[in-house]
């Protein structure tokens, strides 16, 4: 191989870039098989000298060899990615009713062109990634970078943000064939394949967060990647067939006001000065594209890049699934189980909220040893848990402050409760290096806990509850069937909605207007025969920054509760207990509504023979 590169690169004058040359074999840009690769080589000679055939056989030989080797080596080492997460079995796949076309694009259409993809509604350039004249600190990162000295002269550094297709990466690097999931062996799955072996690919040891600041959506992914049949209707099986990664037009779904959407991205990626892709990327198997192309989806969905630069779990996961959060605070918690005084802020209009809605604080917040159970739970039904703090002591146990992580395993042993985080970095920890935790995971290891893999670490849950201050679990679906409960679980039911199965209904509409007090305003019956526990929410267009909204419900005409929601998140939660009659919700917005005046009402209750719930008009408020 060495022989035929260097022959390659002995004149640099000539090298060939992909994205610049007037003709390069579409092995080079979209990836075929051997058969195609000579065919194409013959048709070469029809457009370039005898010279630059030369070269580019001299580059299909290097890249054969590159790949021969890559093969022999990849017999010998099979752990590139955690068997862990890719022998878990597929079950009940998630199928929606309904899926709408993004922007009208049809990925079937699209491919029976047979034409190479070029998205026209998401160009590959800087307005896809940042907003006009921009204050965030995505700008600033991107300009040292890129070594811009100027950070409102966009045109400078959108020249040197260069955008390649994966073959072309590929290749830069000298990489075997690009690929769009890999097996635990590390290899491409090639056309014959189940969808069960496509979902078993998607791994959360695929993931490493690039210069964005998304590390809330990549801690969620990291969770969602351990629910199979959510995760093969997010990423749809047909985008590993080898030439639909030919043809570079690639498709996911992602969920929006109460509908699924089909959304098609091309395959053009930015990428940084080592040549790989500058967002979120596969670190172990670089020749894996198919985080980085969802993470271009998503980008797509919300509008650019930089509305990912900084968020809550809890309204990505809503794009991601359509379910319901379980917000939970420290101090909430050190209250509910100690009876200590709470004084941040934010867990004060938490537990005003749980006071307004369930009656006291200590009905609608699990204690400390409760909240463990609903971890076990959560994790056991495939469902997420993701955490953040904003407290200075969190760095004494290696947690990086108002940095998003993801909790992937909750256990006791030894008589010791123990959960173990992950941070979508996926770097080495630098706790790790410590003796103190070092010991630590030992003693957990010979006691018979599984070694972390790069990026996890194992917490006392003691220390757990300590360290972080913002905990949510969130219900990804919450209309799937769930199991026989235990006495114990059925009593969390109001302060964890994952033990309940709940039947959804949607009302889309619009605000009022933008302005304060803007409303929206749904009309519904109940019929049951007892006072049943429901959740009426609001959903937003996703967005960074929410608009926080209050509900004023009437029965017949007489109001009979106000309520406040006081978080920015995109879905805003109400628990309300109602029995048979004709209501109306009104949601206010209690501050300016600065994105979109779009929203979904819904309404979430138990489905029986004895309860029924419809819609029967929705408007915009007065």
């Amino acid at each position: 191989m060495e022989k035929y590169l260097k022959k390659f690169f002995r004149s640099p004058s000539k090298k060939i870039e992909v994205e610049e040359a007037d003709f390069v074999p579409s092995y080079l840009t979209y990836g075929v098989s051997k058969s195609e690769k000579t065919r194409e080589i013959t048709e070469v000679k029809n457009y370039e000298s005898q010279a630059e055939d030369e070269q580019l056989l001299l580059i299909e030989k290097a890249l054969e060899e590159i790949e021969e080797e890559l093969n022999e080596r990849e017999l010998k080492h099979s752990n590139y990615k955690s068997i862990r997460v890719k022998n878990e079995k597929l079950i009940n796949t998630y199928k929606p009713s309904h899926i709408n076309l993004y922007k009208n694009q049809d990925i079937n259409e699209i491919r029976r062109r047979n034409k190479p993809f070029i998205d026209p509604l998401f160009p590959c350039n800087i307005n896809a990634i940042l907003e006009p004249n921009t204050q965030q600190d995505m700008i600033n990162h991107l300009c040292t970078q890129f070594q811009v000295y100027n950070k409102f002269n966009y045109s400078e550094l959108n020249s040197k943000i260069k955008w390649k297709r994966p073959q072309a990466i590929c290749y830069d690097i000298r990489l075997n064939r690009h690929e769009f999931v890999m097996d635990s062996r590390g290899r491409g799955l090639g056309n014959q394949f189940s969808q069960n072996d496509f979902v078993k690919c998607l791994s959360s040891d695929d993931i490493f967060q690039g210069s964005c600041g998304d590390c809330f959506m990549i801690a969620t992914f990291l969770s969602i990647c351990s629910n199979k049949e959510l995760m093969g209707h997010l990423v749809p099986w047909d985008n590993a067939l080898r030439n639909n990664m030919k043809i570079g037009a690639f498709h996911f779904r992602l969920w929006k006001l109460g509908e699924w959407y089909d959304v098609v991205v091309d395959d053009y990626l930015a990428i940084d000065a080592q040549h790989l892709p500058l967002f979120t990327k596969n670190m172990q198997c670089r020749n894996e594209f198919w985080i980085c192309l969802f993470e271009k989806c998503v980008a797509k969905f919300v509008g650019k890049y930089e509305h990912l630069n900084g968020g809550f779990t809890e309204s990505i996961s809503m794009v991601f699934s359509g379910g319901i959060q379980n917000i939970y605070m420290g101090e909430v918690l050190k209250h509910v189980t100690y009876g200590s005084q709470i004084t941040n802020p934010f867990a004060n209009q938490l537990a005003t909220a749980l006071r307004e809605q369930l009656g006291s604080v200590q009905n609608g917040s699990p204690t400390i040893d409760e909240l463990f159970i609903i971890f076990q739970y959560a994790l056991k039904t495939k469902n997420l848990i993701g955490c953040h703090s904003n407290l200075d002591i969190c760095t004494q146990y290696g947690i990086i402050k108002t940095h998003q992580y993801a909790v992937t395993s909750a256990f006791v042993l030894n008589n010791m409760k123990i959960v173990r985080v992950q941070n979508p970095h996926n770097q080495p920890e630098g706790i790790k290096n410590t003796h103190h935790y070092q010991h630590f995971e030992q003693t957990l290891v010979k006691l018979g806990a599984p070694k972390t893999y790069v990026g996890e670490i194992y917490m006392q849950y003691s220390d757990f509850i300590n360290c972080f201050d913002m905990i949510c679990v969130y219900n990804l679906l919450p209309e799937k069937p769930i199991q026989q409960l235990s006495q114990q679980l059925k009593s969390l039911k109001y302060k964890c909605n994952l033990f309940t199965q709940w039947k959804i209904l949607h009302m889309r509409g619009q605000m009022s207007g933008m302005q304060q007090g803007a409303q929206f305003r749904v009309n519904f019956e109940v019929k049951t025969s007892a006072k049943e526990h429901m959740m009426l929410t609001i959903c937003q267009n996703y967005s960074r920054l929410g608009f926080q909204t209050r509900l004023h419900l009437f029965k017949n005409m007489q109001q009979i509760g106000s309520y406040t929601f006081y978080s920015h998140v995109s879905q805003q939660v109400y628990y309300v207990f109602l029995d048979s009659g004709n209501y109306t919700g009104i949601f206010e917005a209690f501050t300016e509504i600065k994105q979109s005046p779009d929203v979904c009402a819904r309404i979430f209750y138990r489905p029986s023979n004895n309860t029924s719930v419809r819609f029967i008009s929705a408007n915009q408020g007065h």
